[in-house]
């Protein structure tokens, strides 16, 4: 098995699917088949992240009925913690590119997208043996589209998913006990 290069930050992103942006002029378009499907088990309306952290260690023992096992590895409790805050980051991040849409207007019409991220996410560690162990974390990215009669019209529409990216991030543990971007 090989090793990963050791860099802070290896941003992999994968698209699952792209859907064509969609004309303004067609507010009947349809979301890409393959979006959809996607999507289809992402909760990307702002719904509860899940746990993380220690909250999930203590269902997994709970729900093994094993005291023993409510405790998971420190280190994979620790990037769980991690994992769980890079989302809350994302989540802000999100609701700061609502704020920045960029309109479109057109005769009885406007449109603007923002990227947004699914709340679902997969935190495991590779090498956590070794001396140098590196966590993953994978996410869906969103491109969204809102649409309306007018600028507040739009804010209050439901978003579209339009376009959706699949991101795995890397992150090292340093000498000092800690995640690192």
């Amino acid at each position: 098995m090989s090793t990963l290069p050791f860099y802070p930050v290896l941003l992999l992103a994968t698209f699952l699917s792209a859907a064509a942006p969609l004309a303004a002029e067609e507010p009947a378009a349809q979301l890409d088949p393959a979006v959809d499907a996607a999507l289809a088990d992402a909760h990307v309306k702002g719904e509860a992240a899940p746990a993380t952290g220690d909250a999930v260690a203590a269902a997994a023992g709970a729900a093994a009925g094993d005291a023993a096992g409510a405790l998971l590895d420190p280190m994979q409790s620790s990037f769980n913690r991690f994992c769980g805050e890079w989302m809350e980051k994302l989540a802000a991040r999100e609701r700061r590119n609502q704020g920045l849409i960029e309109w479109q207007t057109g005769t009885n019409w406007v449109q603007g997208s923002y990227v947004g991220y699914t709340r679902e996410h997969k935190c495991s560690i590779e090498g956590a043996s070794s001396a140098a162990p590196v966590g993953r974390l994978s996410y869906l990215e969103v491109r969204y589209e809102r649409r309306g009669a007018s600028v507040p019209d739009a804010m209050v529409a439901d978003p579209r998913p339009v376009e959706t990216t699949e991101v795995t991030e890397f992150f090292r543990y340093s000498d000092k006990g800690e995640w690192v971007y």
